[in-house]
């Protein structure tokens, strides 16, 4: 469950919005989202993106409670599962100016970390690689390298994020 306060994304100051996994609740109104699993995030417009992680694509949700259409996020390296699935194409989901940015899964920790940049309509405009550190807790495993959870944005700069048994460790890069 993601509580967003209204006046940070747009919606009326002091409107609560609170998304969980199958329905967003805007000030006690209920909108069914459906039952893939999916990332909410801010969007510049003040409404509120919800990137379906088994299908990717991606549906904006307003002030009035109104979700969009699917706009479909295609990529080579995106997979289409089925919302029976139990694997996902898309790890986490974040914004930078008016793109949006992917996590793509699977993760290999030998390549990095494989984000997508798109359009705000859907387009594939950049794919990027991002080499994961080594991690010492790691050693013994196949990669030895930090794997990839969380994504995030501040102004340019790209923030991955992942959780060992020890520790949460970040790393980022800009992006121009």
């Amino acid at each position: 469950t993601v509580p967003f306060l209204g006046d940070r994304l747009g919606f009326l100051r002091g409107q609560l919005v609170v998304i969980s996994d199958l329905f967003a609740d805007i000030d006690g109104t209920r909108v069914q989202l459906g039952p893939s699993p999916f990332t909410a995030i801010p969007l510049l417009d003040g409404s509120i993106g919800l990137v379906d992680r088994r299908q990717p694509s991606l549906r904006v949700l307003n002030s009035g409670g109104t979700l969009s259409q699917r706009t479909p996020l295609t990529a080579p390296e995106l997979k289409q599962f089925q919302t029976s699935d139990f694997e996902l194409s898309v790890i986490d989901a974040a914004t930078i100016d008016d793109h949006l940015l992917v996590a793509a899964a699977p993760y290999n920790p030998l390549e990095g970390a494989r984000i997508l940049r798109f359009s705000s309509r859907g387009q594939l405009k950049e794919s990027l690689r991002v080499a994961m550190p080594e991690v010492p807790e790691l050693a013994g495993s196949a990669s030895g390298r930090m794997s990839v959870s969380r994504i995030a944005t501040v102004g340019t700069r790209l923030f991955l994020a992942s959780t060992t048994p020890s520790a949460l460790r970040v790393v980022y890069c800009d992006l121009k």
